[in-house]
């Protein structure tokens, strides 16, 4: 049964203004030690750049062309137009039941357990008065389905290339895999599936901290306002970032909203550019180089809460010849409690001389 099938391309285009948003969003320039981060929030600083996570934005905002179904007064809906209209389990892996009608998910939980970004490039800035935008196009398709349990397991992989343009058409941006378990299916309604294509996923095993201490560990305080700054900014609206309705249905004595996971994972990328940049001496590559990230994933355990204290611990990886490689997990600093497991950076650190000529890694 081939069940693969790819989904019509959905756009977004995106400004200065949004990147600095963003960067605004994680908490950026917060504080006297972040004098560094100030080329990712000062559009005339001299060497302005994009948080590279701010991909995973794209697939909120994108939508069909020409559409201006996915917001209201400019805040984008929830679920986004790129992952509604596909459905998070697709109707064709659901068998009918025997009155011959397909099983109702609509109301299902679904938690987030899994994510993994590949850059195959950086994210362009938008320059000059005529070209103020960067267009982008998406196109998602299901690659896993595996029915448990517990639950079922659906894994899609959504491609970001850059829009119409005489010299970005076609280009890849990056490639993002996201797997989320849908609870209480029962397996006997569901098809398996397998599309044969590669999961990124490289579980890596993160050294205990009796058997070795992180290389770096990186405190963050959130504010009351994270999640709603966040929200505003990736495009995720979903109320339970608003509101308590995700803390009581899990029964927490915590009573807040919850943190977005992929806001903890970009926190990742704020540590790690504080340990290359100077947050350990070994890393202190001076201004003739630039720090490229090429891929970025983790395993989220447990949800964070709005207020949460959070802690970025980072090990080295294994050695490679062109790239550093670390692992991490993030946990809740009063607690010691995990929330992002199995984490993994690939970061490239080349000069700007050969970043200048090459664009692509």
């Amino acid at each position: 049964m081939n069940n693969r099938r790819e989904m019509e391309d959905f756009e977004v285009s995106y400004t200065k203004k949004d990147l600095i948003l963003y960067a605004l969003s994680l908490g950026m320039g917060s504080s006297i030690d972040d004098k560094n981060e100030l080329k990712f929030l000062y559009e005339q600083h001299d060497k302005f750049t994009a948080v590279p996570t701010f991909a995973l934005a794209l697939t909120f905002w994108a939508d069909k062309k020409n559409s201006r179904t996915n917001n209201f007064q400019g805040i984008p809906s929830f679920p986004p137009p790129l992952m509604a209209s596909e459905e998070v389990l697709p109707i064709r892996f659901l068998r009918k039941n025997g009155n011959g009608n397909v099983i109702d998910i609509l109301n299902l939980p679904v938690i987030h357990t899994w994510q993994s970004i590949v850059w195959h490039q950086s994210l362009k800035i938008p320059t000059g008065i005529k070209k103020d935008q960067v267009k982008t196009k998406l196109n998602l398709e299901t690659i896993s389905v595996q029915p448990k349990s517990i639950g079922t397991f659906v894994t899609s992989q959504t491609n970001i290339r850059y829009g119409e343009d005489n010299k970005t058409n076609n280009q890849q941006l990056c490639t993002i895999q996201s797997t989320v378990l849908v609870l209480g299916v029962d397996p006997k309604n569901v098809v398996t599936f397998d599309s044969r294509i590669q999961q990124l996923a490289s579980k890596p095993k993160t050294p205990s901290d009796s058997f070795k201490k992180p290389i770096f560990e990186w405190i963050f305080q959130s504010s009351q306002s994270q999640a709603l700054l966040y929200r505003m900014t990736s495009g995720d609206s979903n109320h339970i970032h608003v509101d308590n309705s995700a803390s009581d249905m899990l029964g927490s004595d915590t009573k807040a909203p919850l943190l977005h996971g992929l806001f903890t994972l970009a926190l990742v990328y704020r540590a790690v550019i504080k340990l290359i940049d100077g947050g350990c001496n070994s890393f202190d590559i001076g201004d003739d180089f630039n720090v490229i990230f090429r891929r970025l994933e983790g395993k989220f355990k447990a949800p964070a809460y709005v207020g949460d204290c959070l802690c970025v611990k980072i090990w080295n990886g294994m050695k490679a010849a062109d790239t550093k490689n670390f692992v991490f997990v993030v946990t809740n600093h009063v607690t010691g409690q995990t929330l992002l497991d199995c984490g993994y950076a690939e970061v490239a650190i080349i000069s700007q001389l050969l970043s200048t000529k090459k664009s692509r890694m």
